[in-house]
């Protein structure tokens, strides 16, 4: 039996943490372990070294990238069978979302910065088509502003917004550090329930624009394999991509820098605020009617399916 059949989703799950240096706090299980070394030897991964001349210092590795290509297209046909609970938990999440936020009341920044990612995920996560779930991050009561969308892969993406506004100085330190907590309490939460799970950040890029930031290379990696395999899938199935170069996730080295220098977020318009307030209320609107439609594919579809 090839090494690609023995393939489950707890395996990928435990290969992927292996990847990103994932502290395991139980045994892996030797069968899990054998699948591994039999899956990585035959992969024929050519170790390497690099130097670079202006660091002076030697690093060993090898090209991921064709690696986490056979591991995301596996994963994939692996979570064909959850689709339709990936498309079912979207719709519900989005409306106990609104009904949640509605209750709360009122606009605020990250208000506004939520809705515009709930209202244009693939936009903002090109391959992410599903709402999973929200506000799952406590810290003394209150909550943490966080969105989590899953990808037809199997891949769990964490989002957090926490205290990102226009005029402040945003410690890229500290957001990792929060978001690398998110992710550990979503890896104890989940278990093997995803075949990985990657971090992100809101902040504002110098167009005060939304942007998604993944908190470190491997994340980043993960999430452009995530939007190269859904499209070439997508286009496939006939379907059309949303997933175009306008796409608001960064993919600039500048932006995804693992450096922990604090990112400025300069606005010396007043004009803007004004705008961006009106702006929010068309989003908020957008949301409302959105939300409406929802609710009636909610209520005359699944629900009268369930009752058949």
């Amino acid at each position: 039996m090839k090494s690609d059949d023995k393939l489950n989703i707890e395996v990928l799950n435990v290969l992927f943490k292996i990847l990103q240096k994932y502290k395991f706090e139980t045994p892996v299980p030797d069968d899990t372990i054998e699948i591994i070394k039999e899956y990585i030897d035959s992969r024929r991964i050519n170790v390497e070294t690099f130097f670079s001349k202006n660091e002076k210092f030697y690093e060993i590795g090898w090209d991921q990238d064709n690696l986490l290509q056979d591991l995301l297209s596996s994963s994939l046909k692996l979570y064909e069978s959850h689709i339709k609970d990936f498309e079912r938990i979207h719709i519900e999440t989005k409306r106990k979302w609104f009904l949640d936020k509605m209750k709360n009341g009122g606009i605020n920044s990250e208000l506004e910065i939520l809705t515009d990612i709930v209202l244009n995920q693939e936009k903002y996560l090109p391959g992410f088509k599903y709402f999973y779930e929200f506000d799952i991050f406590h810290n003394d009561g209150l909550r943490s502003g966080d969105l989590l969308f899953v990808s037809e892969v199997g891949v769990l993406a964490v989002i957090g917004v926490k205290h990102l506004n226009k005029f402040t100085y945003i410690d890229k330190k500290s957001i990792k550090n929060q978001i690398r907590d998110y992710k550990s309490f979503a890896n104890k939460r989940f278990n093997n329930k995803f075949a990985v799970i990657i971090g992100l950040y809101a902040s504002y890029n110098r167009n005060n624009k939304i942007m998604l930031n993944p908190i470190d290379s491997f994340d980043k990696m993960i999430m452009k394999k995530v939007k190269e395999i859904m499209k070439k899938h997508d286009a496939i199935r006939g379907k059309s991509s949303n997933m175009e170069s306008d796409s608001t996730y960064s993919n600039s080295e500048e932006e995804i820098s693992d450096s922990d220098d604090d990112v400025v977020i300069d606005d010396n318009s007043s004009q803007n605020i004004f705008f961006d307030f009106l702006k929010s209320i068309f989003k908020y609107l957008r949301f409302i009617i959105f939300i409406l439609i929802l609710e009636f594919i909610y209520k005359n579809y699944y629900l009268k399916k369930g009752e058949n």
